[in-house]
């Protein structure tokens, strides 16, 4: 259930985006379409949103588990660059944890938290590879710089998140600015996939 709550805000909000484009003058006069793409990037757009959506999963797996930062430390995790998983490292983990008054973690949390950073790398590349293929296609050019720039801000914030203990007002933003570079992915595979394709 935790994971539904995470994500089913974004997506509406993702429809509504949608909802509010189809019956926009610009959609029904057929100018919101009327540009040429390769037909590649349209799926580049689905497949990056798709990973973005999985990500914000992952998060909400992380946040409704109520377990804090499970990895207190980056870029390292525990000092290593993978951390150790097994019963006896997570039992001295949680010792330390409990000296500080933090609650207890689990090794599937500490993995839930290296697999979101591993995603947040993943959606960078995309998102920058989308970038890059749309870099002659206007108007969608200037929407990728947009999602680079919003999935940058994006790290940024997550890596601010940590540094801070999880301070509230990182935190929220952190989720706020996922929430929208989704609402934007699903914005323009909306539109890419509405155009004309000009491959042959």
């Amino acid at each position: 259930m935790g994971i539904l709550h995470g994500t089913v805000a974004q997506s509406f909000l993702s429809l509504l985006g949608i909802l509010a484009v189809v019956t926009s003058a610009s959609f029904l006069s057929g100018e919101y379409t009327s540009f040429c793409i390769f037909k590649e990037l349209k799926w580049v757009a689905m497949i990056v949103t798709g990973v973005i959506f999985i990500q914000l999963m992952v998060a909400a797996s992380m946040r409704h588990a109520h377990t804090g930062l499970s990895i207190p430390d980056f870029p390292t995790a525990y000092g290593r660059w993978w951390p150790p998983l097994d019963a006896v490292s997570i039992a001295q983990i949680n010792d330390l944890r409990a000296l500080q008054g933090q609650a207890a973690t689990s090794a599937t949390q500490i993995a839930l938290q290296m697999v979101h950073r591993a995603l947040a790398t993943l959606t960078f590349a995309g998102v920058a590879a989308f970038a890059w293929l749309a870099r002659y296609t206007y108007p969608i050019n200037r929407w990728g710089k947009v999602w680079v720039l919003l999935v940058a801000i994006q790290i940024g914030l997550g890596m601010w998140t940590i540094w801070s203990n999880k301070a509230a007002d990182v935190a929220t933003a952190h989720v706020s600015v996922g929430a929208l570079a989704f609402f934007l992915g699903v914005q323009l595979t909306f539109r890419l996939f509405c155009a004309h394709d000009s491959s042959p």
